[in-house]
C-alpha cells in the first residue's frame, strides 16, 4: 500500500494517527516490521505517511500505550519484542485458548451505575463484556451502584465487596470526577488485584484503560462537517463539564489538521456546570432545557454558522427546538450533529457518533485477562467513537450539491 494514500483512504472523520497507527501494526503482524527493529526518526515516517511530525507523534504514543512500541532514551523507537507485544486490537480467537489455560480463573467484578447513561452507554458494555467473559470460561460479579442495596457504597468498598466474593479482577464503567477516581485507582492498587477502567478519557493513574476519547470524537464530527461543505462550524453545549471541554478541544484540533483559520469555528459553551446535577434523575430532560435556553440565545442574533456540532445529542435536540421557534430547518439551513445516539437522535434524523460498545466491551475483557497473567502491565487504548449518519448532515451536504429539494428534517 502507498503510506501517501493511506490518510485519503478511509473516511476523514477517523483521525490520521488512528489510521497510521492500524497501518503499523499491520505491517509488525505481516513481519514488515520485525520485531525488536528500531524506528525510522519521526520526521522520516511523517514524510513517509504524508502528515505532519505531531501526527505522527500521535500515531506512536498510541502504539507505545498499547505494548505493540517501547522508547528507549529520549526519542528512540523500537518495535517491542514478539513475546511481550501487545495483540491486534481484535484478539483472534485461535490465541484465546491459551487465555484459557491461566493459572489465575478470570472472574471480573464489574463496577457500574444502572441509570439514565447507563441505557445509552453501559448496558450495551456490560452485556459485551459478560459474553467475552463467558467465552473465556470465567465469570461476573456486579456491583450496581444504582441499586438499592448498593447505593450507599463508595467505589472502594464496591471494590472490596467484589474482591471478597472472588473476583480476580476489576472492571469499572465510571463516568466520575478524575480527583473520585483517583482515590478510588489507589485504594484498588493496594489490593493486587487488577483494575481495567472505561470512561470518557485515559485516566492517567490508573494503568488500565480502554476508552473513548471525547478528543478524538470532537476531532471526528468537527471532520465530518467539513466533508459536508459547512465552512463554519459552531461548538454548542448549554452547560460544561470535562467532556465538553474535551470534545471542543478535539474539533478546535480538526480544524487546525485542516488549515481553516481559526475564525471559522466558535464555540458556545454554557456557564452551567452539570457535574451539580449528577445525581439529579431528570439530568437528560435538563441538559435539554439547558441547551435551548442557551440556544435562544445565540439565536438571537441570527444563525451564527453553517454546521452546528452539539456537546450530546441532548444538546442538538435543544438547538433544534430553539431553531425551528425561529424558522430555521435543520438539515436545510444548517447541519447539525450530535454524540450518544439517544434514543431522539433517530425521531429528529440527527447525525452522531456512537461510542463503539461492542469493541469497548471486548478490550476491556482482553486487556483484563492480560493483566491477570501480568501484573506489572501498563496498557491504555483510545476506541474511535463511530459515525451513524443521518439526514441532519447527508441532506445539507446534497442540497448544497443540488442533488435533494429543500425540506425540514423531522
Amino acid at each position: 500500500m502507498n503510506s501517501r494514500s493511506l490518510t485519503q483512504k478511509s473516511s476523514k472523520s477517523y483521525p490520521a494517527h488512528y489510521r497510521i497507527a492500524d497501518e503499523m501494526r499491520r505491517r509488525m503482524r505481516d513481519g514488515d516490521l520485525a520485531s525488536g527493529s528500531l524506528l525510522a526518526s519521526r520526521r522520516e515516517l511523517a514524510d513517509e505517511f504524508g502528515v505532519a511530525v505531531a501526527t505522527m507523534q500521535k500515531a506512536i504514543t498510541l502504539l507505545v500505550e498499547d505494548g505493540h512500541l517501547e522508547v528507549r532514551g529520549r526519542w528512540r523507537t523500537f518495535v517491542r519484542k514478539s513475546e511481550t507485544a501487545m495483540p491486534s486490537v481484535d484478539i483472534d480467537r485461535e490465541e484465546r485458548p491459551a487465555r484459557l489455560r491461566a493459572r489465575v480463573p478470570l472472574v471480573a467484578g464489574i463496577i457500574w451505575k444502572a441509570d439514565e447513561d447507563a441505557q445509552n452507554f453501559w448496558v450495551p458494555v456490560v452485556n459485551t463484556i459478560e459474553m467475552e467473559v463467558s467465552r473465556r470460561h470465567g465469570m461476573s460479579r456486579h456491583v450496581d451502584l444504582g441499586a438499592a442495596a448498593s447505593s450507599a457504597l463508595s467505589l472502594s468498598q464496591a471494590a472490596d465487596k467484589l474482591i471478597a466474593e472472588g473476583a480476580t479482577g476489576l472492571i469499572s464503567l465510571l463516568f466520575r470526577p478524575s480527583d473520585e477516581l483517583g482515590a478510588f485507582f489507589a485504594h484498588v492498587a493496594k489490593t493486587g488485584v487488577p483494575l481495567v477502567h472505561a470512561g470518557s478519557s485515559p485516566q492517567r493513574n490508573c494503568a488500565l484503560s480502554a476508552s473513548f476519547s471525547s478528543v478524538d470524537a470532537g476531532y471526528q464530527a468537527a471532520s465530518h462537517l467539513l466533508s459536508r461543505g459547512c465552512e463554519r462550524l459552531l461548538f454548542f453545549s448549554g452547560f460544561t463539564t470535562d467532556w465538553v471541554e474535551q470534545r471542543a478541544r478535539g474539533a478546535r484540533e480538526a480544524l487546525e489538521s485542516a488549515r481553516m483559520p481559526g475564525a471559522a469555528l466558535g464555540v458556545s459553551i454554557g456557564p452551567i456546570d452539570l457535574n451539580d446535577y449528577v445525581a439529579d434523575t431528570r439530568i437528560s430532560q435538563l441538559q435539554i432545557q439547558f441547551a435551548y435556553e442557551a440556544a435562544v440565545r445565540v439565536l438571537s442574533g441570527g444563525l451564527p454558522a453553517d454546521g452546528i456540532l452539539a456537546a450530546n445529542d441532548n444538546c442538538a435536540t435543544g438547538f433544534i427546538q430553539a431553531a425551528r421557534e425561529a424558522g430555521l430547518r435543520p438539515g436545510v439551513d444548517f447541519a447539525i450533529i450530535g454524540f450518544d445516539n439517544w434514543p431522539q437522535a433517530r425521531d429528529l434524523g440527527l447525525t452522531t457518533f456512537q461510542a463503539p460498545f461492542e469493541a469497548i466491551g471486548k478490550e476491556l475483557v482482553n486487556i483484563l485477562a492480560r493483566a491477570i497473567d501480568e501484573p506489572a502491565l501498563t496498557l491504555r487504548l483510545n476506541v474511535p467513537f463511530e459515525l451513524i449518519a443521518r439526514e441532519s448532515t447527508m441532506m445539507y451536504e446534497r442540497r448544497l450539491n443540488g442533488s435533494m429539494p429543500a425540506r425540514a428534517v423531522g
